[in-house]
């Protein structure tokens, strides 16, 4: 997949029929993924070309900073997640205060004018766009005629009753609702981040952490959590802390996640990790000693280990049943 980023690129962009996705896709969930299938879909019958419209940052961020929406991944993992779709281009959009003042048909004509001969715009049901968001659905269908595309009707993704949205994902975060979270999503939830240095408090108390930048990121309530990363090709098992760390640090600073690995000694600054949190052991508390703190610490590992080689075995368990159902079944069984 190619990545368009400045105007000359788009110069020598091979002249086939072109079918768009448009939206910040935060999460990339299962609604995303549906918008983004009508056009790969459609590129193959008409052996044309696929992309997806994306934008550098959420235009919140840009519009009304102190409204921004905590996101569900940094720009890095969402890039990474357009990049394994089936899609043959990625238009990624620097928004600034400028664009933020482009009109929707302004908007409309550029997305035309670059990705001629554009003939299909994907988007979900909930989708606004240019300056004020002023643009729609409805004006998306008033203008299709004269600039020659078609609007699939695309209807949401629901799941027990609720539309499948990257707002309503992010509320089950924030509400440590995880598992249900991963359901919309098409994947289990990971908090993402780029390990950087902290303070080293953790090194002190005999348990050293991976501090990620979780920056512009939603967390899942503050608390301690069994955690499964893998680092370098490698899985590797730990407990969480989500939270603003009171019994060392003072209130009001924002909160931190950082992550003890068991059994490991790498030197890991800098690497970007997808952390896994299983269900929450306890709350976040302040202790009278950072004795206390660091005897809960270890409390806290060996009920997250518990907890994950409980998990673990569980998995080994189904996997196994599942070989044993493929091994003694007939041929024509299964569908694959």
């Amino acid at each position: 997949m190619k990545i368009l980023r400045q105007i000359e690129e788009f110069q020598n962009l091979d002249r086939r029929k072109t079918f768009c996705a448009i939206g910040m896709f935060d999460g990339l969930h299962l609604g995303h993924q549906h918008v983004i299938r009508q056009s790969v879909q459609q590129a193959k019958e008409a052996k044309g070309l696929s992309i997806a419209v994306t934008f550098d940052r959420h235009p919140a961020q840009i519009i009304v900073p102190e409204r921004a929406p905590a996101l569900i991944y940094p720009f890095r993992k969402r890039r990474k997640l357009l990049e394994e779709t089936q899609i043959d281009l990625l238009w990624i959009i620097p928004f600034d205060l400028p664009f933020s003042q482009t009109s929707a048909n302004d908007f409309l004509e550029l997305l035309c004018e670059r990705l001629r001969p554009l003939k299909m715009i994907c988007v979900g049901p909930s989708f606004h766009f240019g300056r004020q968001q002023s643009g729609n659905i409805q004006l998306l269908q008033n203008r299709s005629t004269d600039l020659g595309y078609k609007l699939p009707e695309i209807n949401p993704i629901r799941q027990q009753g609720q539309e499948v949205s990257s707002t309503a994902i992010r509320k089950l975060i924030a509400e440590g609702r995880l598992e249900a979270a991963g359901k919309r999503l098409g994947r289990k939830y990971a908090l993402c981040g780029q390990v950087v240095p902290g303070q080293k408090i953790g090194r002190e108390l005999g348990f050293p952490t991976a501090n990620l930048d979780v920056a512009g990121i939603v967390l899942p309530p503050n608390g301690v959590y069994p955690a499964l990363a893998k680092v370098k090709n490698r899985t590797f098992q730990g407990v969480a802390n989500i939270g603003c760390r009171p019994t060392v640090k003072e209130i009001g600073e924002p909160p931190l996640a950082e992550v003890h690995f068991f059994d490991f000694n790498q030197d890991i600054y800098g690497e970007h990790l997808e952390v896994r949190l299983l269900k929450r052991i306890r709350p976040e508390q302040k202790f009278p000693s950072r004795e206390l703190l660091r005897d809960q610490i270890k409390k806290d590992a060996e009920a997250a280990a518990q907890i994950l080689s409980k998990a673990v075995r569980n998995k080994t368990a189904v996997l196994a049943t599942l070989r044993r159902k493929i091994l003694n079944s007939e041929p024509d069984s299964f569908v694959t």
